[in-house]
């Protein structure tokens, strides 16, 4: 059953695309999974695939950047890190690592 429903999901997509019409009604399509059957059922597009090395440097400018709001808004984290100075490299490294480029 969910292997039907995926290929009529491609074939819609693929009805719903006109390479040659401006006016087509599906532009972009993005998927955050990475499984065989999308390049494979719509092969006839152009496929981009971005990996963990890519999004790397993104995910920690993200992290670094949600840490100092979480440590100018919160009190107690902001009294921890006072105490320990190395715990925000250790709660950023290990966001990091955990984030497995998402």
């Amino acid at each position: 059953m969910y292997h039907n429903q995926r290929r009529q999901l491609f074939r819609t997509l693929i009805d719903l695309v006109d390479p040659k019409s401006s006016l087509s009604v599906v532009k972009i399509m993005v998927s955050s999974r990475p499984k065989d059957d999308i390049p494979t059922s719509l092969g006839v597009f152009l496929n981009i695939s971005v990996n963990k090395a890519d999004t790397n440097l993104d995910v920690e400018i993200l992290i670094r950047s949600k840490i100092k709001i979480f440590i100018n808004a919160g009190k107690p984290l902001r009294s921890c890190l006072e105490a320990d100075p190395e715990l925000e490299r250790l709660i950023i490294d290990k966001l990091i690592s955990q984030a497995d480029g998402r």
